[in-house]
């Protein structure tokens, strides 16, 4: 659940790409130029291939990709650059100045890419470096697409996760007598879930314009909430409606819209104001929200200093 201070800024729509453009597969990111781009959401199918996850790849890998795209595009493609970006996962960009076509080509490119077989290759290159019809160069992208979704993952630096300790037990609110009074009252004690509260605020540098109150994370089934919401002047009320939203995540499905998730969905929103504190816990958090963060920061700050 996020809340935002002012205004909601949406991204610009995707556009289609043009000769004259870079082309290029971005992630969907705010205050990007999205007349030059286009969004797709490639982390959100990323599975784990088959077998044993890839070394890094070395030189020689780096050196027979290269000369298997200079064969397969007849040496429109130049020069290959090898990224761990799973923002833009491929780039392809004009080598020196000029008019005409074609033109040489300066190509981008996700590591994962370096084991792809002959016919992902050639996607990439009617994708990235031909003139092709609209059908032809949607094709191209759905199967790069594909190959991504199966083989990125493997090729990512492992996250270093800290083992977090589940605090239930705050200083004025108790999470769980709190998501047990939900479960019971409005999902009939069906959801199984863990609760715990987030690390502590940290002194922000600049005044926050947006703040997460609340995550699900799936993979572990964990709700975790917002440090700023254990405060003795938040009603339970409060956080109750932000362990219901939470909670809601865990049931309601996601679904897909174009080339995006939805995940508040129309059922989503309409079971959310559903909830009889829901109206009353965003009136309230519109009107005290940001003056408590203030008030709990210069709190930390009077702590550290003692």
């Amino acid at each position: 659940m996020q809340v935002v201070v002012d205004q909601t800024v949406h991204p610009p729509p995707a556009s289609c790409l043009t000769n004259r453009s870079p082309a290029r597969i971005d992630m969907p990111a705010s205050r990007t130029n999205a007349s030059r781009q286009l969004a797709l959401p490639f982390l959100e199918a990323a599975q784990d291939a088959p077998g044993d996850a890839p070394t890094r790849p070395g030189r020689s890998d780096h050196r027979r990709l290269l000369h298997r795209l200079r064969e397969r595009s007849t040496g429109r493609i130049r020069q290959v650059t090898l990224t761990r970006n799973r923002s833009t996962i491929l780039s392809a960009r004009p080598m020196g100045r000029g008019g005409g076509f074609p033109k040489r080509l300066h190509l981008r490119i996700h590591q994962c890419f370096v084991h792809a077989d002959d016919e992902v290759l050639d996607a990439v290159i009617d994708f990235a470096a031909k003139r092709l019809p609209k059908a032809r160069r949607q094709d191209a992208l759905d199967r790069v697409r594909v190959y991504f979704d199966e083989h990125a993952k493997v090729f990512d630096r492992p996250p270093r996760r800290r083992r977090r300790p589940r605090r239930t037990r705050g200083r004025h609110h108790d999470l769980q007598e709190l998501f047990d009074r939900v479960n019971r009252e409005s999902f009939g004690n069906t959801l199984e879930l863990k609760v715990t509260w987030g690390e502590e605020v940290r002194r922000q540098r600049r005044r926050r314009r947006t703040i997460q109150l609340g995550s699900y994370q799936d993979e572990s089934r964990t709700i975790r909430i917002h440090p700023v919401l254990d405060h003795a002047k938040v009603p339970d009320f409060v956080v109750m409606s932000v362990l219901h939203h939470e909670m809601l995540h865990a049931i309601v499905p996601v679904e897909r819209a174009g080339r995006r998730n939805r995940v508040h969905t129309e059922e989503f929103r309409r079971r959310e104001a559903a909830y009889p504190h829901h109206r009353r816990a965003e009136q309230w958090l519109a009107r005290h929200l940001f003056r408590l963060m203030a008030q709990v920061e210069r709190q930390l700050a009077e702590r550290r200093s003692a």
